[in-house]
């Protein structure tokens, strides 16, 4: 983008960048025999500034943001304090129209998604619902077996972190839990790419 400081391989801050990424990559490769990967969490719009200059492989994950705005609220009435930017007294709708506005140039992002060997989308629906097929897209990609017991055995420590009842129960829930002029809102806001995503509007 204009103003990136990552969008020229010769800008003295990518080649900072470049260069701490490299020293944490061999450190990494030093601790860790044997391990291929590790894992890195970014905005996507760095990824996309990235990705043509270092061999990165990048796995977009994308979530209905009527259900992520539901988990949001409730994990905020369940920890007592606002986060992820939901302002004191800000009402529901007002923060749903800047949740869309964070989250558009993602969802637009992954609406044009176009898969290669490096780009990978996934949807938290669909690892919900069918984790194994999921995972085995995830092993193809990779080029590498995962062992699935971690999956089971890091779930008891997230249950601080849960607010509904079960994974299953976190899915669509937007349908009970979010007023029609929020989820009419959202679908406006953002309904053209999350339909070629998937997801429909009732």
């Amino acid at each position: 983008t204009e103003g990136s400081v990552f969008s020229a391989s010769d800008c003295a801050w990518f080649k900072l960048f470049k260069g701490m990424w490299q020293a944490y990559s061999e450190h990494a490769r030093e601790c860790s025999s044997g391990v291929r990967y590790y894992a890195e969490k970014s905005p996507h719009d760095v990824v996309r500034d990235i990705s043509p200059q270092m061999y990165t492989k990048n796995i977009f994950l994308v979530r209905d943001p009527r259900d992520e705005l539901v988990s949001i609220r409730e994990f905020n009435k369940k920890r007592g304090y606002n986060g992820f930017g939901w302002q004191p007294q800000e009402q529901e709708i007002a923060y749903a129209k800047r949740l869309c506005d964070m989250r558009r140039g993602f969802f637009q992002t992954c609406a044009d998604f176009v898969p290669s060997d490096r780009r990978l989308l996934l949807t938290y629906e669909k690892i919900i619902e069918n984790e194994e097929s999921q995972v085995t897209r995830l092993e193809e990609f990779l080029d590498t077996k995962l062992d699935r017991t971690k999956i089971h055995q890091a779930m008891p420590g997230s249950v601080r972190h849960a607010t509904a009842k079960s994974p299953e129960r976190s899915v669509r829930r937007w349908k009970n839990e979010l007023n029609a002029d929020v989820c009419d809102l959202i679908w406006n806001e953002l309904g053209d790419s999350m339909e070629k995503l998937g997801y429909r509007k009732t």
